[in-house]
């Protein structure tokens, strides 16, 4: 019989998620299951009384209102941090403002002008031609 997903590990990981104020579809795919499957548990869990759905949702439910009600913003250091994790799960939108965020710390004018690196190259181009 296979092992189900619904294991007080996935459950522990779901909840820091949440806590670090992801979304229900970043916390899912961050923990590698099914939104519509965390949809279903949550569900289950508001229906019942008691039990591990319920106690999980209660969970879910208190955390994240936790994290909306959180009264001190991010640093830029756990913005960097959380963006990163997210980044390294697959998303995309973490990973462009992650590497928007590099690119402004390297070069702080990077955030007003696309990068055009093909243009880079045929200005360099060019000052190679006029050398010789």
């Amino acid at each position: 019989m296979a092992a189900s997903k619904f294991s007080p590990e996935i459950r522990g990981a779901l909840i820091e998620r949440f806590a670090s104020g992801c979304s229900l579809p970043d916390a899912a795919t961050a923990v590698e299951i099914n939104e519509q499957t965390l949809k279903g548990w949550l569900k289950r869990g508001r229906q019942e009384d008691d039990g591990d759905y319920a106690e999980f949702a209660r969970a879910v439910d208190e955390t994240r209102e936790e994290a909306r009600n959180r009264p001190d913003p991010m640093d830029e250091d756990e913005l960097a941090r959380v963006v990163s994790q997210a980044a390294r799960k697959g998303n995309t939108q973490a990973m462009k403002l992650r590497w928007d965020m590099i690119r402004a710390a390297i070069v702080p004018d990077a955030r007003d002008e696309p990068v055009d690196p093909l243009g880079a190259l045929d200005e360099l181009a060019e000052r190679r031609q006029v050398r010789a």
